[in-house]
């Protein structure tokens, strides 16, 4: 008797999931093939950057796929303890932003980070204003401001050790992560 109230409890369970994303246009099939759409529309993205950032970013896929991070070591785009972008990157931050303009259905977050060397403060203050510089010079190239966010972690979040210089070097960086506004995933 038991066994077969389970199997029914299960039944019932199951035919409430199916059920509840049903109504009229089946959400939960337009969210799967939306899901879908997305990763499609990322991953010609993904491919588009690959071809005109520099060699020493790293693009790679977020999120199950839904997204892109692009990891920038700041020796690209800044000079030693400066917030201010090497002429040389402005070319490179130039293509990204028309290739962000190209997909207007994106939201970005920058993110700036530094290694452990020095205070703390003085690393948190140096990785926000970082972020800020590259969220600054996106906005002069035309991205909406309302697409962007940017945020300083110091030395809080390191991807390598910090007690080596090649692993320092790896934790100075500019990660920005890409992806489709929410209410786009559902479409």
């Amino acid at each position: 008797m038991m066994q077969g109230f389970r199997v029914l409890c299960v039944w019932v369970v199951s035919g409430v999931i199916l059920l509840s994303g049903c109504k009229s246009g089946n959400t939960s099939r337009r969210t799967v093939i939306g899901v879908s759409a997305v990763n499609a529309t990322i991953s010609v993205q993904k491919k588009e950057l690959e071809s005109i950032l520099p060699a020493g970013a790293i693009i790679e896929f977020i999120n199950y796929g839904n997204a892109l991070k692009i990891t920038f070591d700041s020796g690209i785009l800044f000079a030693a303890n400066s917030n201010t972008i090497h002429e040389t990157s402005k070319s490179a931050l130039r293509r990204f932003a028309t290739n962000l303009n190209n997909h207007p259905d994106t939201q970005i977050q920058i993110t700036g980070h530094t290694d452990n060397t020095g205070r703390a403060d003085y690393n948190q203050t140096l990785s926000e204003r970082r972020s800020r510089s590259v969220y600054d010079y996106l906005c002069e190239q035309g991205i909406d401001t309302k697409r962007m966010d940017y945020a300083g972690k110091g030395f809080r979040e390191p991807i390598a050790n910090n007690n080596t210089s090649e692993g320092r070097a790896l934790n100075r960086r500019i990660e920005i992560v890409i992806e489709k506004f929410a209410s786009n995933i559902t479409q």
